[in-house]
């Protein structure tokens, strides 16, 4: 018997009750339609800002791109701050939601950074700009960067809107190296090594061992011999002292240089390197401007907001990645470096310890300059898992800062709404750093909500949030889901 529409109507408001009583409780998600600009890799655990530009969500994935504006098929799903202040979010930034005290809070700018940065670094390799010497280092083979490339690609093909940067390689050798001695005009001396990965567009070093003497400095460097591109080497608070990633240096060399007084070669072994192949720092995806990209320092309004979002880029499972954060502040204002991100981005500890946040890293003015990464100096190294979860996709993270990494002077903490009073259509922004880049600015509307399923979250019970009562002790993720496939939804890590 055939039914007549008001069957099928009502057949219909009945499937549609029973999926929202379904999934009704698990509606985590906003979906968001961008009506100017978009997101790509990169942006991902960048925060939805509402019109107080406060933090309502962070960027999951999603299919939408700059072809695909303001269309509402093509959307973002960004994990709702609200669902996510009872899993963790509170015990660091305040019960406020529990105890009603305040539900929402604007953002807060520093005071001028208390620790002075260190002076200029120097050292006789550096100064004497020693050229690459092979009998001193370690070069990669071409069948091992193939290896690495087809490695590469496999994680690239499979990531969706995730946009990896770099792989991972073991370098078995380094521990049988000849360190080279190098003495300048004023009698200083160092031990000098170097690794050279032909076709690299930056590397960075994994240490198992590093026991310098007490007074020693090590540092890295590359093959342009200036200070800028010289950095210290030395564990996070939160890496132990025999495993811990380097800076990252720029190009197909890296140079390895101890400052000391001993006549004995140091006792520093590298097991790995991470190898960039992507040129995110000055290449094609560098130069994204114009109609889609818009430049936030184009608006009047985002003077402050945009001092708060960082570039992350840190190493995960066997790569290179990057996404976006920010600073967080919590209710009584303490100026903790707390970091607001997505779980999907990491969820391990040494992942945390690598991550470098670059701050301030924006045009100089409407469609002005904007310095290279390697440049950029507002920079930290190192952070503590604090809190995330898979059902809303958040990472609550508290940054290393030291004498060396402060918080840049004038940083500010963004605010927050834990709130769930957002409706349909109303107006949200986003700022982050597509495909690892300088920050951009989007602009749209909600759309409607989600339970996540259009993007990979895992299928592991993961919730994370500390342990008060004992030393910290990361939770380490049994499950493999980072590297599952989920099409054009796959979230936007890198």
């Amino acid at each position: 018997m055939r039914k007549s529409t008001l069957q099928i109507l009502l057949m219909a408001l009945a499937l549609t009750t029973l999926i929202g009583m379904a999934y009704g409780a698990d509606m985590n998600f906003w979906k968001v339609v961008y009506t100017e600009s978009s997101t790509e890799g990169g942006s991902s655990g960048s925060a939805l800002l509402n019109d107080e530009l406060q933090i309502t969500g962070q960027l999951t994935g999603g299919n939408a791109s700059c072809s695909s504006v303001n269309n509402p098929y093509y959307y973002d799903v960004f994990g709702k701050f609200s669902a996510s202040w009872d899993l963790g979010i509170s015990d660091y930034l305040g019960d406020a939601k529990k105890s009603a005290q305040v539900k929402s809070v604007p953002a807060l700018k520093s005071p001028m950074a208390i620790h002075k940065a260190p002076g200029p670094i120097t050292a006789p390799g550096l100064s004497l700009k020693a050229p690459f010497n092979p009998v001193n280092a370690l070069v990669i083979s071409d069948a091992r960067i193939t290896e690495a490339r087809r490695d590469f690609d496999d994680q690239d093909a499979a990531s969706g809107k995730r946009k990896v940067v770099g792989a991972h390689m073991e370098i078995p050798g380094f521990s049988s190296l000849t360190w080279e001695k190098i003495t300048d005009a004023s009698g200083n001396q160092s031990w000098r090594t170097a690794v050279k990965a032909p076709g690299a567009k930056a590397l960075r070093l994994h240490f198992i061992k590093f026991k310098p003497g007490e007074d020693d400095t090590v540092i890295v460097y590359d093959g342009a011999f200036t200070a800028k591109s010289a950095h210290r080497v030395k564990p996070t608070r939160t890496a132990t002292t025999d495993d811990f990633w380097g800076p990252i240096t720029m190009g197909e060399v890296v140079f390895l240089e101890v400052v000391t007084e001993s006549s004995e070669a140091p006792e520093i072994v590298v097991d790995k390197i991470s190898y960039a192949f992507k040129d995110l720092f000055g290449g094609d995806d560098f130069l994204k401007v114009g109609g889609c990209y818009e430049d936030p320092n184009c608006y009047t309004g985002w003077e402050v907001a945009r001092q708060g979002v960082g570039q992350m880029t840190f190493e995960y499972g066997d790569g290179m990645a990057v996404c976006t954060g920010s600073l967080i502040r919590d209710i009584e204002g303490s100026y903790e470096p707390f970091f607001f991100s997505a779980r999907h981005c990491f969820h391990d500890q040494e992942a945390a310890d690598s991550l470098i946040v670059t701050f301030f890293w924006y045009t100089n003015g409407c469609g002005g300059a904007v310095d290279q990464w390697q440049d950029v100096t507002t920079y930290t190294q190192g952070s503590e898992i604090l809190a995330y979860s898979s059902q809303t996709d958040f990472l609550l993270l508290r940054l290393d800062v030291d004498n060396q990494h402060p918080l840049p002077d004038g940083a500010v903490f963004l605010g927050w709404d834990a709130n769930e009073n957002y409706e349909l259509n109303d107006t949200i922004s986003v700022l982050h750093h597509p495909a690892g880049t300088h920050m951009r600015l989007s602009f749209g509307y909600i759309s409607g909500e989600s339970d996540g399923s259009e993007v990979d979250l895992g299928d592991d019970d993961d919730d994370y949030t500390g342990d008060d009562d004992d030393d910290y002790a990361p939770y380490r993720d049994s499950g493999d889901d980072d590297d599952d496939e989920c099409g054009i939804f796959c979230g936007g890590l890198v």
